[in-house]
């Protein structure tokens, strides 16, 4: 028998959201015309579940998107910004 516990706690809940984050960065970085091996800086917009997320896992997101730079600023939708 096989048991799963498939309660969604606040740690996985921050690493989904960190994980989305990623993905928005990278088609952010597609749309702009980076190339894959382009360091960027980013700035992630979103309300206090979003700042959670990127202070949880800033090393995660700088790491999977090459970013030297990482920042939150507040706002009420979610937006993802890169620059070199």
């Amino acid at each position: 028998m096989l048991v799963l516990d498939v309660a969604v706690t606040p740690e996985l809940l921050l690493e989904g959201v960190a994980r989305d984050l990623i993905r928005a960065v990278q088609q952010a970085r597609r749309e702009a015309g980076f190339e894959v091996a382009d360091r960027v800086r980013v700035r992630i917009e979103g309300g206090e579940e979003v700042a959670a997320a990127v202070a949880a896992h800033r090393d995660l997101i700088a790491a999977e998107t090459l970013a030297d730079e990482v920042c939150h600023v507040p706002g009420e939708s979610v937006v993802a910004r890169v620059e070199r």
